[in-house]
Order: C-alpha cells, then sequence, then structure tokens
C-alpha cells in the first residue's frame, strides 16, 4: 500500500502528479495541491480532505523555504497522525491542529 498524507504538491506547470497503476493500492488523505484538480493524474480523485487549486502559502518557494506564511491554507488543516515535531524538531501542533507539510507554522 502506498499512503501519502498531510503533504504539499507544487509544480509550476500542468503535468501529471500522479500515476497509479489500476491494480495498485494507494491511499491519499490530507493533501494539498497547487495544480488544479484535473491534472492530478489517472484514476485520481480528491480525498474529501483534500483541496487542489491553492497557492500553498510557503515562505520563499523559489528560495528554496518552504516554511509556511501566516496565511497558508496549510495551517491547522493537516490529519491528526500522532506527530509531536516537525522537520526542524519543532512542536506539532502549535496551533488548533496539525499543519499540512513538512513545517508547522509557529507564531
Amino acid at each position: 500500500v502506498l499512503a501519502l498524507r498531510n503533504n504539499l504538491f507544487h509544480s509550476e506547470a500542468a503535468q501529471r502528479v500522479f500515476h497509479v497503476p489500476e491494480s495498485s493500492d494507494f491511499v491519499h488523505e490530507g493533501n494539498l495541491y497547487s495544480l488544479p484538480a484535473t491534472d492530478l493524474g489517472n484514476q485520481v480523485a480528491l480525498d474529501s480532505t483534500e483541496t487542489a487549486g491553492l497557492d500553498l502559502g510557503f515562505v520563499d518557494l523559489e528560495g528554496g523555504d518552504l516554511h509556511l506564511l501566516s496565511t497558508s491554507p496549510a495551517i491547522d488543516a493537516g490529519l491528526d497522525l500522532g506527530y509531536d515535531q516537525d522537520a526542524d524538531g519543532q512542536p506539532v501542533p502549535s496551533g488548533a491542529g496539525p499543519d499540512v507539510g513538512a513545517y508547522e507554522f509557529q507564531e
């Protein structure tokens, strides 16, 4: 089973994000996408916990800083997967709920 949960997916150009073989077990929940849903790939319908076509609100995407701006739709929008720290070692959650992505927004 391939499981993708609480991820942020960004692309500058329309391209297929997923190619999932028909026979594969693929679970995706709590993800946010910058591309419209029509560009996500074959046989991938958004889960009710996912949204596409968003400005994900990164601090400096071009510079590689994928921390969240205070206006990011990812803040408090994640599924509780039991993590207590983000990729920087900061506490999760820091707000009403976990954030989507590797970095928890810190006020």
